[in-house]
C-alpha cells in the first residue's frame, strides 16, 4: 500500500536503470547514487527484506515486465556480487517461465487485480485529471517531470483500481464520482495548466 500510495515506481532504481536498457541488473543500497529519495525507498524496502538483489527485463510490444529476485543485505561484496552474476543465466530461465506462466494462467485467466477498490493515489489522480482535460501521455509525462512510460504505468493501475476497461472509462467513472472535476473553458484558460499549455501552442478544449 505505501509502494501504491507514494508512487515509488517513479523512483524505484530498479525499473529507472533497467526498463529498455539491460535484460539484468545486479544491485545493492549503492544503487541510490546519493539521491535522497531513492535512498529513502531503498531503506523503506529494506524493512520488507528487499535490500539487494537482482533485477530481470522482459519487453513486450505494449509493456515491460520487472522479475525481482530480492535478498535481505543492503550491501553486496566482490564475492556476492560474482556469484549472482555467474547465475544470472538461469535466473533469466526462471524469470521467463515464471512470467509465462503468470501470463497464461492469471492474466489470460481473467484474474480481478489484487488491488481493484483501492484508493486513487495522488499522482494517480493528477494524472487522471490532466487526462481528463485533454492530455495525452505524453504531454502528462512533461508537466509531471515523468516518463512517459511511468505516466502509463500510473493509468494501468488506476484502471485497475477502478475496474474499467481503459482511461476513457476511467475519466467517465471519476467525473461521475467526484474524483476529477471539469474546469469550465473560462476557468480553465486561467488555470496554471491550461496557460502552460498555451505557451506550448497545444492547447485543446476542455
Amino acid at each position: 500500500m505505501e509502494y501504491d500510495q507514494e508512487s515509488y515506481a517513479e523512483i524505484n532504481p530498479r525499473i529507472s536503470y533497467g526498463m529498455g536498457v539491460a535484460p539484468a541488473v545486479v544491485w545493492d543500497a549503492t544503487i541510490a547514487n546519493g539521491d535522497p529519495k531513492v535512498a529513502h525507498f531503498l531503506e523503506r524496502a529494506s524493512r520488507h527484506g528487499i535490500g539487494s538483489g537482482l533485477a530481470l527485463y522482459f519487453h513486450e510490444d505494449e509493456y515491460s515486465v520487472l522479475v525481482s529476485l530480492n535478498r535481505r543485505e543492503r550491501y553486496l561484496g566482490a564475492k556476492e556480487r560474482t556469484h549472482i552474476e555467474s547465475i544470472t543465466g538461469d535466473a533469466l530461465h526462471f524469470a521467463y517461465v515464471f512470467h509465462w506462466v503468470f501470463m497464461r494462467r492469471v492474466i489470460a485467466g481473467g484474474a480481478a487485480p489484487v488491488h481493484r477498490g483501492a484508493p486513487l493515489s495522488a499522482r494517480e489522480l493528477q494524472c487522471l485529471t490532466f487526462a481528463a482535460h485533454g492530455m495525452s501521455s505524453s504531454e502528462i509525462g512533461v508537466k509531471l517531470g515523468i516518463a512517459e512510460r511511468t505516466a502509463n504505468f500510473h493509468f494501468s493501475n488506476l484502471i485497475s483500481k477502478l475496474g474499467v476497461l481503459n482511461r476513457h472509462e476511467a475519466i467517465a467513472t471519476a467525473v461521475a464520482n467526484g474524483l476529477v472535476r471539469l474546469e469550465s473553458r473560462g476557468d480553465a484558460k486561467r488555470s496554471q495548466y491550461f496557460s502552460k499549455r498555451t505557451k506550448r501552442g497545444k492547447q485543446r478544449p476542455p
